[in-house]
């Protein structure tokens, strides 16, 4: 016998028994394992979301709700906006990526969205409004930032708002009337 038969002998009883009794390969498991979630405040979580600017508070204490943006009466700037108009407030909502290093010294970058009416992921959603005291409608237009933020570092979305004639003549999509905005924050 030659060394091309004795390899191809070999090779055939390798494959003929691989086949007639399996790769030792299997298609699931099925384990229990104990999972640990720590909760933090919206300011010291992974994603921190802390307010920015005179329109802004912190109304974490109160409610499931981080920041709270206030721009009628009571506002610590003025008692509201002028009506029929665009309004840019600058940034309203610092968002902190709270990750630590990893041993080999890096975290990563979180890039952060809002969830649009269809729970799409967006750098811009609108929020509907309408005030009770003089039923002005406003539609208020928060925008994420553009790029991840980097380990230990902020960065803030924007907000604009539109009143009156404005807010009824505004073309994008708003999410509701009822205020609230989620925020996807990924790695």
């Amino acid at each position: 016998m030659n060394r091309r038969q004795a390899l191809i002998g070999i090779g055939s009883l390798a494959v003929g028994s691989g086949a007639a009794l399996g790769s030792g390969a299997f298609t699931s498991v099925e384990a229990d394992r104990t999972v640990d979630v720590t909760l933090a405040d919206d300011s010291a979580a992974l994603l921190g979301i802390a307010p920015a600017g005179p329109y802004t508070s912190d109304s974490s204490a109160s409610s499931e709700n981080a920041v709270t943006l206030d721009i009628g009466a009571g506002a610590s700037v003025a008692d509201g906006l002028n009506d029929d108009a665009v309004t840019e407030l600058g940034n309203v909502i610092q968002l902190t990526n709270n990750a630590e290093a990893a041993g080999d010294g890096t975290a990563p970058g979180v890039t952060v969205d809002f969830l649009d009416s269809s729970d799409t992921e967006t750098d811009t959603v609108a929020v509907g409004t309408s005030s009770a005291s003089n039923e002005t409608n406003a539609v208020v237009e928060l925008t994420a930032p553009g790029s991840a933020i980097g380990d230990g570092n902020s960065k803030y979305a924007t907000a604009t708002v539109y009143t009156g004639t404005e807010a009824d003549n505004y073309s994008g999509d708003t999410v509701g009337s009822d205020g609230s905005v989620t925020i996807v924050a990924s790695t």
